[in-house]
């Protein structure tokens, strides 16, 4: 009885390794989103441009908007990860009126980043 047991064992520990080789390298697809909210007195316009989406977006006095979802591929499980703005815009513009915003929104420092939301917040001194 002895090949039986032996048999059994060898099971065991061919799922033990398999369980500790699956879980130790997961990696995961999460989903992040780039929201923009409108604090200046007027509506205003927002020129977008990625590798699937080019549109136009009117954004009303206080009005919050998720613009758009992207993911970054596979990562590691202690994401979300923060990553330069240019690589999922191309073009990002703001206008009230005949007035183009000074800020450049293809730089990190004018987007804050928590929990996989990109967030940005449009104000009237920027114009």
């Amino acid at each position: 009885m002895q090949p039986r047991r032996d048999n059994m064992n060898l099971k065991i520990i061919i799922f033990i390794l398999l369980s500790v080789g699956l879980l130790s390298s997961c990696e995961y697809a999460y989903t992040y989103s780039y929201s923009v909210t409108n604090s200046s007195d007027t509506t205003v316009d927002v020129k977008m441009k990625t590798s699937r989406i080019d549109s136009v977006f009117k954004l009303t006095k206080y009005d919050t908007r998720i613009l758009f979802m992207t993911e970054h591929g596979i990562e590691g499980s202690k994401g979300p990860y923060s990553r330069d703005v240019n690589k999922d815009l191309v073009i990002f513009t703001v206008t009230k009126g005949q007035l183009q915003s000074k800020r450049d929104y293809l730089k990190n420092n004018n987007w804050a980043f928590e929990k996989g939301v990109y967030s940005a917040t449009i104000t009237n001194a920027e114009f």
